[in-house]
């Protein structure tokens, strides 16, 4: 009865005549014949299988009758109680909130384009300052850390050191806020850090700091070692860091199960690059000049549906000078929901 009762619909748009009755039957075969495509749990799907009657309505008002399409598809969804994967909002209710931050602070070397009279005394205090009012965040991944005992007295306040892992440069450290009471680290590669920790009391997720191999042509190792970080737990996972990647390493990471959170979030333009060497001097005026995306957070669904809500780039405001930045990376904000998945 709900589909022909959404059938009936297209009537008060074009006269009821044989050739809109025709539409009306074969919309409902069609549409019905879809349903059998439904594992997917794509509303796209539907809808390209049943724009497969588009030459039927050839003398129909085409954007009344295609609105009317997608309403149409979308109460077959609500009526069989399935929902479209693609959206990044889950209808259930979220298990918990999560905000992690990721810096590589390029082992608290001022800029090349500080003033003179901004010292390591200035880098310290900046840096002091910058992670003070961050302090509200669930999880801390640093790179470049200048040492594996770096510590920076607002994160010892309100962060447990969950470990250090030497990288190609420096040292990776991740950080895991006093409020959870325990957290189980895992076994992660060279310059990796992860923990298992609880959210609920239900959900459990894996967080790991990272600082992957660099350059392009490392794109090989880069894959390998997420390969290895993704093996090393079946929980819920979030892989944070500076990752070094490009954009075309992404098809072959999505063999991982492993989703990139920017694009989860509708890839927002103001959060794109994490290294801009065109405004950020950090390394000199004389330094090659591009944009890249290094800077990540991928995300794996696993008894968990992880949603980004927000993410929000950081320490990307000058300092003393308009090309005067805290490191030659920005800093990035992300902020996820958890919920329940339908088989848990």
């Amino acid at each position: 009865m709900r589909l022909l009762d959404c059938n009936m619909r297209f009537f008060k748009i074009c006269p009821p005549d044989a050739h809109q009755i025709l539409y009306c039957v074969c919309s409902i075969i069609i549409s019905v014949f879809g349903l059998f495509a439904w594992k997917s749990r794509n509303l796209k799907v539907l809808i390209i299988v049943d724009l497969t009657s588009w030459p039927l309505e050839h003398s129909a008002p085409t954007k009344q009758i295609f609105a009317k399409k997608i309403e149409f598809m979308r109460s077959i969804s609500n009526f069989f109680g399935k929902k479209d994967s693609s959206a990044n909002t889950p209808a259930s209710t979220a298990v918990s909130h999560i905000a992690l931050l990721s810096f590589n602070l390029s082992t608290c070397v001022p800029s090349k384009a500080s003033p003179s009279q901004w010292d390591s005394a200035a880098q310290n205090f900046a840096i002091e300052d910058f992670f003070a009012s961050h302090r509200s965040v669930q999880a801390v991944s640093i790179q470049e850390a200048p040492s594996a005992q770096w510590q920076c007295p607002p994160l010892s306040a309100h962060f447990v050191l969950a470990g250090s892992s030497a990288s190609h440069c420096g040292y990776t450290q991740l950080w895991i806020s006093k409020a959870f009471t325990f957290f189980l680290p895992l076994s992660c590669t060279q310059g990796s850090v992860g923990v298992e920790l609880d959210v609920s009391d239900s959900t459990k997720i894996a967080i790991i700091a990272v600082h992957l191999a660099p350059f392009k042509e490392g794109a090989a190792t880069r894959l390998s070692q997420l390969q290895q970080l993704s093996q090393s737990t079946e929980a819920p996972l979030i892989i944070i860091g500076d990752c070094n990647m490009r954009d075309f390493e992404m098809k072959s990471v999505g063999s991982l199960r492993l989703q990139d959170a920017w694009v989860m979030a509708g890839s927002p333009a103001s959060s794109k690059h994490s290294w801009d060497s065109y405004v950020n001097l950090y390394h000199g005026d004389e330094a090659f000049k591009f944009q890249c995306r290094f800077d990540r957070c991928l995300v794996r669904h696993a008894g968990a549906v992880i949603r980004v809500d927000k993410i929000e780039r950081e320490a990307d405001v000058p300092l003393l000078h308009p090309n005067h930045f805290l490191s030659d990376h920005f800093a990035l904000k992300f902020t996820l929901s958890l919920y329940e998945s339908e088989s848990s």
